[in-house]
């Protein structure tokens, strides 16, 4: 049996309910698969972060109603065998472990042993946290949402789209095969996909930052409190600047747009094939 780094129980109380498994035909690592839903909830005391790791499976994570202290989480695990039977094992060996390492609540998708060769997995989580939690979020193969949080953000996925709407400080934000939407105050961003489009709406306040994608269009939207400077350029593709009340430059493929109080903070912008719009 293979240990796991995180199989030591959380010291909070917790909710567990399961629901009633479905079987569904097809999918990656099995020919059968079975679902099961489980939900709990946690105090959040001293809690300000939360971190999720995830193979195969999307995250989400919101914001709950002003004054919450507390954490619910909800988990959708699928399971894939040969057969039912075997896929039902493969589901019982599928944990979701969880622990509070000091201000951060980790959750994971674990094997309680070595899988069987055909087993496969996939694990989704949605969770409800307090508005001013921050997060570290990572789905090997998977979309991650983001909504309300307003502590500082981290948020990876190899193969998956990335939507986020936060007024976090610190925003990074990063995507090997997908699209990258984002809204939000934040100070610092960075932004980068390699195929695919990346949409920011920057609310307002001092930017800077990095966004950028090798394949893909970048389309930024300013609000008019919006301070500091927006520069970037394309390799293969159009510039487009459409920001009112703002100082702007354009040489061929690069560009400046100097907002109120230019000198409060640098955004570099950039493409390799596709085009960059600035309204």
């Amino acid at each position: 049996m293979r240990p796991s780094s995180l199989l030591a129980p959380i010291a909070l109380a917790a909710l567990a309910a399961l629901e009633g498994c479905a079987v569904r035909i097809g999918g990656s690592g099995g020919d059968v698969w079975v679902e099961e839903t489980e939900q709990f909830d946690l105090p959040a005391g001293d809690l300000q972060e939360l971190a999720i790791r995830a193979r195969n499976g999307a995250i989400t994570v919101r914001a709950g109603e002003p004054g919450a202290r507390s954490v619910r989480v909800t988990v959708m695990k699928s399971a894939g065998g040969d057969d039912e039977a075997d896929a039902r094992e493969a589901l019982v060996c599928l944990d979701v472990v969880r622990r509070a390492q000091g201000s951060t609540l980790e959750l994971a998708e674990e094997w309680t042993r070595e899988p069987d060769r055909g087993w496969g997995a996939r694990v989704s989580f949605e969770v409800v946290v307090p508005a001013g939690f921050g997060a570290r979020l990572e789905s090997r193969n998977g979309s991650i949402t983001v909504e309300g949080l307003s502590g500082a953000l981290e948020v990876l996925s190899h193969n998956g789209r990335l939507q986020l709407d936060a007024s976090s400080p610190r925003v990074r934000a990063s995507t090997h095969n997908g699209a990258v939407e984002f809204r939000g105050s934040a100070g610092q961003i960075e932004l980068e996909t390699r195929n695919g489009w990346v949409k920011a709406e920057l609310t307002g306040g001092a930017v800077s930052g990095r966004i950028g994608t090798r394949n893909g269009g970048v389309v930024v939207t300013a609000a008019p409190s919006v301070r500091g400077t927006v520069e970037g350029e394309t390799r293969n593709g159009s510039v487009a600047i459409h920001a009112a009340n703002a100082g702007c430059t354009i040489r061929e493929k690069w560009f400046r747009v100097e907002f109120g109080d230019p000198s409060a903070g640098r955004l570099e912008v950039s493409t390799r094939n596709g085009s960059i719009e600035l309204r």
